[in-house]
């Protein structure tokens, strides 16, 4: 937005401590939290397989909205993956932060070979 000081570029927060983690965990939507902690079925429905296949396919044509859901799916998953590597909590958030931008600007190569989280968790590796 015009005057907000981050020339259209997309502003998440990143949890600087546990607690806030945790705190920010708390009120995500119960769908969510069980992606974010990685505890979702084993056996997914079609309608969220085809809810984020359309959210992937609405990312890699560079749709920002869908980028800003795509963070909020992931981001929970990536900050605690980086911080087996990293142990700095400002350091790991700054690598995922990193991650989640490196994902924007290459989400046109992504090419479904691997599944998205297996390709966001390649960018966060090489990173650390």
């Amino acid at each position: 937005m015009a005057g907000d000081g981050t020339n259209g570029a997309i502003v998440r927060h990143f949890p600087s401590s546990n607690t806030e983690l945790s705190r920010s965990s708390s009120v995500m939507a119960p769908s969510a939290m069980e992606l974010a902690l990685g505890t979702q079925s084993l056996f997914r429905s079609k309608a969220t397989e085809s809810t984020e296949s359309a959210l992937i396919e609405r990312c890699r044509k560079g749709d920002a909205e869908a980028f800003g859901r795509f963070i909020d799916l992931y981001q929970a998953r990536v900050i605690g993956f980086v911080r087996r590597m990293v142990p700095n909590q400002d350091d790991a958030a700054d690598v995922a932060q990193e991650t989640f931008l490196r994902a924007f600007q290459n989400f046109g190569k992504f090419d479904g070979r691997s599944s998205v989280r297996t390709w966001l968790f390649r960018i966060a590796h090489n990173l650390c």
